[in-house]
Formats: C-alpha cells, structure tokens, sequence
C-alpha cells in the first residue's frame, strides 16, 4: 500500500464485500494517524499505528574540543600556524576579560575551527568583591629624593592600610610679592607715613603656627643720632684758687630716647688763671655721665689745660691715670643710657679740673658751647639676654640637618655648652639594590649606637594543580642588632627582590638575604623566604595558598611594619618581606614574593 496523503480522501483498500472504501486520514501531535472511512452505505472509523517513512542519510561527526595549557592574556597571542586538519581543529584557549583595575570580569573559549577562532564567551560579571580601605598620607620630601609610595600598618577591616604618599616637590615658580602693610607679621593698626621705616617691634604674632617678629613703621628721627648744643647761656663762672677736686661750671640733661643710646661731646671754654711758680698752672675740662663725682659719675670727654690763658678744647675721652683701659664701644656698658631713662641717668655735668700745682683761675662763660650727640647703642645686658639667655635653654637638634653654631662676643663673657641632645636619627632602604650609608656628622665611632634592622624578601608562590591551589612563598625572616663601631666609616646595605612565582609543578623561586655589611664584614644577614611547592596550597576554598605576612618588629621602642597578606589568587607579597599567595587556577602563576627593606638608626650613647 502506497503512504496516505494528510488531510486528503485516499483510496485505502478494498474490502471482502467488494466494497469500495474510502477515508480522510489525519494526524495528531503524537504522530498516531486517524481515518475516516466510508463502506457501502455507511460510515465507519478506522484506527491504525503511525506510519514511517524511510531513513534519512548519517549526519556528520562534530570535532572533540582540546583545552589548551598555555596562558594568554589578549587574543593578538594565539597562534597564527594552526592548520585545517584534525590535529589543530577543536584546540582552545580560555583568555580573560578585565576590566577596570584590572578585575577579571568573564571570559571567553577561542576555538579553532580550520580556518579561523570562534569566541564561545561564557560567564558573566559578577557583583565587585570586597576591597581594602586605604587611607592616604602625604608627606614631603627633599626634592633630590625620589617619590614613591610606602605601605604601612598592620591594618583593620574598615581601615587595612596606611598609605604614605612621600611626595619630592620642587619648588614651583616666586609668587608676586604681597604689600608690605598687608602682611600677617606687619602692624596693620600703624600704617606707614612719609618719614618712616619699618623695625621690629619686639612683639610677636602667630602665623602658620610660627611665632613671628612683629613689625610696625617707625619715624627715622626716633632712632638715628640726635644731636643737641648746650649754649653759653647754660655755663655758670667761677672764680677762686685752685681747688684740689672738681667745680661743676654747666649741666645738660639728654632728653629720653626710646632706645638705648650713648653720649658723644664735643665743645670748648676760655680759662683765665695766674701762675704762682715756675711750673705751669693749668686748668682742664671733664665731662661726667649721671652724677658730678668723678667716683660716682662716667667720664665721657675731657679737655686738656695746656694753654695757659687760653682755649679749652673738649673731644670725647674716656680713660684716665686710674682706669687707663676704660674704652667705650656699641656694645659695652661704658656711657651706656638705658631706653626711656629717668632722673639723672641721662645727664651731663662739666666740671673744671686742675692740671696743674697750683693756680688762681677765673672762668668766664663767654664763648662756651657743648655739642652733644645721642647714638643709638646696645647694652651688655642685651646682648647677656641675646647670648646666655639662648644658650642657656636645652636645645634639642635634628640630626637630619647640619647645624653651625657661631658665637661672636661684642663684649666680656664666656660661652660654655653642655647637655646638648640629638634625637635618632632613621634612614630607610626600600628599593632593590646597593646603597651606601654614612653616620652623620655627630656620630662618634666606638662611643655613639647604630641600630640595624632588617627583613628579608618573601618566596614566590606556585602554581596549582588539577585538585589544590598553588603553595604560598614563605615570608622573609627579621634580624636586628646594634654596633658601636666601623672600620671602614660607612655601611654598605643590599637590598634583594622576592623570588619569582612558577607557572611549573618546580614550585616558587627563593631571593637571597637582605644584608648589611661594614666593608667585607657582615654586621645584619634577614635570611629570604623559601619558594612555595607545587601541592602546598590546599583546597581552593581554604586559605592555604595566601601569602604570609612577615609580622612586625620591634627594637629599641620603635616599631617597624612587615608587609600584609596577600589574599587573591597569585598576587604578589605585601611589602615588605611578604611571601607570594599561591595561583588558584591550573596553569595560573603564582605570586612574587615581596622584596626586602632595612633600617638604620643613628643615636647618642
């Protein structure tokens, strides 16, 4: 029988009654068949099983898929020789897609096809995993020194590191310089007027956290030389034989100066006198400071009786027979008038001397005259306060700078230092390589300490197997130590990187110590850690593959910060000294492990 056509009235069979049948066949969902027949005169249903038709022609084999071991990060490294042949089609890569920072956000199967890479992507980005917290630092440095940022602390889960940005900026460009009145240390209730100058005030204003000199305009007339006349009129005559003391024939009184001031006296008189002997019979001039007594008062000019008769000519003098070295100078207390003086401290007396044996003499006052000059002066008192008063603090100096102390005395007086202080002084080496250390310069070799610390560079960590993560490098080892004394005069200190991870069931790579040498003596040796091993990591879902951290370190009351743990899978040791985490995936690197640091601490015995 021939296959029935759906939904059409088809000749079916023919009956034992001769009968001529005939049905519309149809068919369900399910594939069974149903016919509606008509017989002679009737209707009746008939029911078979499905029909099928003939086997169709063998479809085609697809090719095996072949993960391939080799790590790619972009697709520009697959290989470009792969051939249309069985040997090369179905080889596959599985090359991640980061995103920013580098986070791995899917990834995708590059598959060989004969004659071209299909991408299969698979995976899709997942919500951002927990992070660290950084709390940034900045401190800045000389601008010879190199920029760079250090990592510290042992860390919390709000807070896990410190981050020290040490910043070497230069200068940048001189601002416009600012109007004087308007500066912070600048007296701005006393603006400057035509005439004035500006001094320092002797207050002091806080700016930027500085103590600052105050500074205010002064009139010029109130602080240079001021020069007074004493005229005739001030000078009293006198008459009589000659006198064994002193008679006070004029005085003047020096207006008071805010500053302090000496006197300079000029001047002359006409003495009249009679010789009683053949010797001659002089009278001189002397002019006293703040009393008339020659014992009381300061002698700050003198005029000679050596014309008989004549002109008494007066120039500033201060010595005599009993105090031949009495000298006066800017700085010393000779003639010295103290700022605002009161009474008679500012005043002069003249007085008559005899020069010779014996004499009458007769002063009269016609064409005597004084000039008188007040210059401005310091006091030894000041510069005591100045000097003694500085020196005689304790004086605490960072070591860090080169200090030169210079003491110049204007007067009498003597400089004694003791209990001078220097606080430690700490260089750090952070970086791979070979640095040379020297004390400074108040170090004393053999007396004064120097501390030694250091840590060694981590391991590096494996990579995984087909069951266990990739074994973690060990953290590096701490050493510490002091030494009083060197033969060569300076340090030598070496500074290694960590071992690198492995991609290969060898394991992790080891460093060498992070050493400290005097010369060719080793004075520190921080042993490096070990490489981590192919099997030694664990499950993926434990911790045994994280990279150790080389703890903290504490020497002589200060601590020194080892670097953290290294979580992710195949990231490299935290700095310093920390090992490699081991990788997490088959055929992933692991982690390299961190590099060494030293430091060294200068200090007073």
């Amino acid at each position: 029988m021939t296959s029935p056509q759906l939904e059409t009235l088809d000749y079916l069979q023919s009956a034992l009654a001769k009968n001529d049948t005939y049905a519309v066949v149809t068919q369900s969902t399910s594939g069974a068949l149903t016919i509606s027949a008509e017989v002679g005169p009737g209707i009746s249903d008939v029911s078979i099983g499905p029909l099928v038709g003939p086997t169709g022609p063998a479809g085609e084999s697809q090719f095996p898929l072949m993960l391939q071991p080799e790590v790619f990060g972009d697709p520009s490294q697959l290989p470009t020789d792969l051939t249309n042949t069985n040997a090369d089609i179905g080889r596959y890569w599985l090359i991640d897609v980061t995103g920013p920072g580098g986070a791995v956000i899917s990834s995708g199967a590059y598959i060989w096809f004969g004659t071209e890479f299909r991408v299969l992507p698979f995976g899709t980005q997942g919500p951002p995993g927990p992070y660290g917290v950084i709390s940034p630092y900045v401190s800045l440095i000389g601008a010879d020194e190199t920029s760079q940022l250090v990592v510290t602390g042992e860390g919390t889960s709000a807070s896990p590191y410190l981050a020290t940005m040490e910043l070497s900026v230069p200068p940048g460009p001189q601002g416009p310089c600012a109007p004087l009145a308007s500066m912070a240390d600048f007296d701005q209730s006393s603006p400057p007027t035509v005439g004035q100058f500006v001094t320092c005030t002797g207050e002091h204003v806080e700016y930027g956290g500085q103590s600052l000199p105050l500074w205010a305009p002064q009139n010029v007339g109130d602080i240079v030389p001021q020069c007074y006349t004493v005229p005739q009129s001030a000078f009293t005559a006198a008459f009589g034989i000659t006198f064994a003391s002193y008679v006070t024939i004029a005085t003047f009184s020096v207006p008071p100066n805010a500053w302090n001031w000496k006197p300079i006296v000029f001047g002359q008189i006409q003495m009249f006198e009679a010789e009683l002997s053949l010797n001659p019979l002089l009278i001189g001039v002397e002019v006293y400071l703040g009393s008339p007594n020659p014992s009381v008062g300061t002698l700050v000019a003198r005029g000679f009786g050596n014309t008989p008769g004549g002109v008494v000519s007066i120039f500033p003098h201060t010595s005599s027979s009993s105090s031949p070295s009495t000298a006066m100078t800017p700085w010393n207390s000779v003639g010295l008038v103290e700022g605002g003086h009161g009474g008679a401290a500012g005043t002069l007396y003249v007085n008559l001397l005899n020069d010779g044996i014996a004499a009458i003499y007769d002063y009269n006052p016609q064409g005597a005259e004084l000039f008188v000059m007040a210059c401005p002066a310091t006091s030894q008192a000041a510069l005591d306060l100045t000097v003694y008063g500085s020196l005689g603090i304790k004086v605490t100096l960072s070591a860090r700078l080169a200090v030169d102390v210079q003491a110049e005395f204007k007067g009498s007086g003597t400089l004694s230092v003791s209990g001078v202080e220097f606080s430690p002084v700490t260089q750090a080496f952070r970086s791979n390589g070979t640095y040379t250390y020297t004390p400074p310069s108040w170090w004393t070799n053999g007396t004064d300490y120097l501390d030694l610390i250091a840590v060694g560079p981590g391991g590096g960590g494996s990579t995984a197997n087909d069951f266990d993560a990739g074994g973690p490098g060990a953290a590096g080892a701490w050493a510490t130590t002091t030494i009083q004394s060197l033969s060569s005069g300076s340090l030598t200190v070496i500074i290694s990187e960590g071992g690198a991870g492995s991609t290969t069931t060898a394991g992790g790579s080891s460093s060498t110590a992070v050493e400290i040498k005097d010369g060719t003596t080793a004075k520190l040796s921080a042993a490096a850690g070990a490489g981590g091993t192919y099997t030694g990591g664990g499950s993926y879902g434990g911790t045994g593959w994280y990279g150790p951290s080389p703890g903290n370190e504490t020497f002589e009351g200060q601590t020194y910060y080892g670097g953290l743990q290294a979580t992710s899978g195949g990231a490299a040791g935290g700095w310093p000294g920390g090992g490699g985490a081991g990788a997490d995936q088959v055929f992933a690197a692991g982690g390299r492990g961190a590099s060494g640091a030293a430091w060294i601490v200068a200090r007073k015995a």
